[in-house]
């Protein structure tokens, strides 16, 4: 399983919200979007959910074109809101029940019982949602969004305001839930984004930038005398401007600093600064200038 976003592009009247998004994730991996408010990762999951379309783009599904309006896209997805909607009055049993009733599952009392067994929840089943800590609300949040067995999960802020022991646990409890689905998340708490994520992207501008991939790869952030051409550094690595006189290119092979210099000469340009982006934070705060 698979999904694919492919020059993703959005806009409200004359403002454009996401201008080229690029994005891919499979089962097995947690793939991030991060980026500071307003940079359009809210956007991108409404499309992604079919809350609404994209401008222009297309987004596959194995290697298919979704139609993001379809029931048939709808029901693989389950989502999981930042500040996680509960009825606190209700039981977590109860809660499920209505959970199954909503997405019409048969065989719902099974379902629940093996949703409660995934999320870590039986010894809690029984008790009402409003007694239950940070940790343990969170556990119904991601019960309700797999209830109906998706293979798509998105997970908007799925560790804010948790202390130390239940990040641990909800970051064990991803990483498992991400073994027979297609995971995607955002959190502004980087330090668990690299913990819990295989690859992440940074958008800025309404544009994705990719930071880290499944194989472990990096970008060299390369800063020019003048604007590049990308088709230079293409055969090098996988090559994104970041602005007029910047690029990012993924280091691949050993030889690619040097590849990346004799580039520079071959095309007339001059390298003013190289940096590996191996932090997060400094990446994060680096592309949103």
């Amino acid at each position: 399983m698979s999904l694919s976003l492919s020059h993703i592009s959005k806009s409200y009247d004359s403002q454009k919200v996401l201008d080229g998004v690029d994005l891919s994730a499979k089962k097995g991996e947690v793939t991030a979007l991060i980026g500071k408010n307003g940079a359009g990762k809210t956007t991108t999951f409404k499309i992604i959910c079919g809350l609404i379309s994209q401008g222009s783009g297309e987004l596959k599904w194995d290697e298919e074109v979704v139609d993001v309006q379809s029931m048939k896209w709808k029901q693989k997805i389950g989502y999981l809101a930042e500040h996680n909607p509960l009825y606190s009055n209700l039981f977590v049993k109860e809660f499920l029940s209505f959970s199954c009733d909503l997405n019409q599952l048969a065989a719902s009392k099974k379902r629940i019982s093996e949703t409660i067994l995934e999320v870590g929840l039986e010894d809690h089943q029984h008790k009402q949602i409003k007694n239950l800590s940070k940790g343990f609300k969170q556990r119904v949040g991601l019960a309700q969004a797999i209830i109906h067995n998706p293979q798509l999960l998105i997970l908007d802020e799925p560790t804010s305001g948790l202390d130390p022991s239940q990040l641990i646990e909800i970051r064990s409890l991803i990483n498992n839930l991400s073994k027979d689905r297609v995971v995607i998340l955002s959190s502004h708490i980087l330090s668990e984004i690299e913990q819990i994520c295989n690859k992440i992207y940074i958008l800025k501008e309404g544009r994705t930038v990719q930071y880290s991939d499944e194989n472990g790869h990096e970008a060299m952030r390369i800063i020019f005398n003048r604007p590049p051409e990308i088709a230079w550094f293409n055969s090098i690595g996988r090559t994104e401007i970041i602005n007029n006189n910047e690029l990012s290119i993924w280091l691949e092979t050993k030889n690619s600093k040097e590849k990346i210099f004799d580039a520079a000469v071959a095309n007339g340009i001059k390298i003013i600064e190289m940096r590996m982006e191996n932090n997060l934070e400094n990446a994060f705060v680096n592309y949103q200038k």
